[in-house]
């Protein structure tokens, strides 16, 4: 009896490892989040160092006029151009912030709260959409956040009668 508790122990010790939110997502799974478009990433981020700034994002290629979903919860920041590009950012809970560019038509404002999956903008004729994610002053991968989810949608728990549904 020993032995099989410790095996199982064992067992959800290594699942947790396995799947792990990471550090920059793990306050963040309180809300769902969802791609804000469904194109596929041309670009990954770079966390920027000393010898460079990296890519403080990730590319997501996404013909013109797509609509922008908002990737998660929160309230719009910012929505406006900065040096010629249309950008916008959305505050959610534990100090996250995304934001989205190379945007056309914007669909909310400053101040307008958004809940993840609702239109907030179009991508503009770049055929690119940019996504960032901060927590305060650090740059994060904004993947964290997708990959996280999924990660723990795949977690199953199996029992001497079977799985655990």
């Amino acid at each position: 009896m020993m032995m099989v508790a410790l095996l199982w122990v064992l067992v959800l010790a290594a699942a947790h490892a396995c799947f792990m939110v990471p550090a920059g997502a793990q306050r963040a799974t309180t809300t769902t989040w969802v791609r804000p478009v469904d194109g596929p990433v041309t670009r990954s981020f770079e966390h920027p160092d000393r010898y460079g700034p990296g890519h403080r994002g990730v590319t997501f290629a996404a013909p013109f006029g797509t609509a922008v979903r908002a990737a998660g919860g929160g309230v719009v920041t910012f929505a406006g151009t900065i040096a010629g590009v249309r950008w916008l950012s959305v505050a959610h809970a534990n100090g996250l912030r995304t934001t989205y560019g190379h945007l056309d038509t914007l669909v909310v404002a400053r101040g307008d709260r958004v809940e993840a999956g609702v239109p907030i903008a179009t991508v503009d004729a770049t055929g690119s959409l940019h996504l960032g994610l901060r927590r305060d002053d650090e740059y994060l991968d904004p993947m964290q956040l997708f990959d996280a989810m999924r990660a723990r949608s795949r977690i199953r728990l199996v029992t001497p009668r079977g799985l655990v549904r």
